[in-house]
């Protein structure tokens, strides 16, 4: 797994969370959004990625508490609603990553 991989693996990451958590919790704002272009575009690079480096998942398996509490941060300050308006139970990588799956609440993350 090559050091570019596992740098931008996260940071992908980091901006499908931050997306998927503002499309949960910005109902209102769905209709004028690109979010689920971005969501859709991320998806497709972290499944490649993953499909071409099946190791790098046991790496964001470990970092996915890090990852997520960090797209809570970036979301919150975003859109200036409470940090914890974007925290939720465990993340769900299959679900997060499915590309038939935007949520409609943060309680779907």
């Amino acid at each position: 797994m090559g050091k570019r991989d596992r740098r931008e693996l996260p940071s992908r990451m980091i901006v499908l969370f931050m997306h998927l958590m503002k499309w949960a919790v910005q109902p209102n704002l769905r209709h004028s959004s690109t979010g689920l272009d971005t969501i859709s575009e991320q998806r497709i690079q972290i499944d490649g990625m993953l499909e071409h480096s099946p190791s790098l998942r046991p790496f964001l398996l470990a970092e996915l508490p890090a990852i997520f509490a960090s797209a809570a941060l970036r979301a919150a300050v975003e859109t200036k609603l409470p940090f914890e308006s974007f925290r939720a139970g465990e993340p769900d990588l299959g679900r997060l990553l499915s590309p038939a799956h935007p949520p409609e609440s943060i309680a779907c993350l």
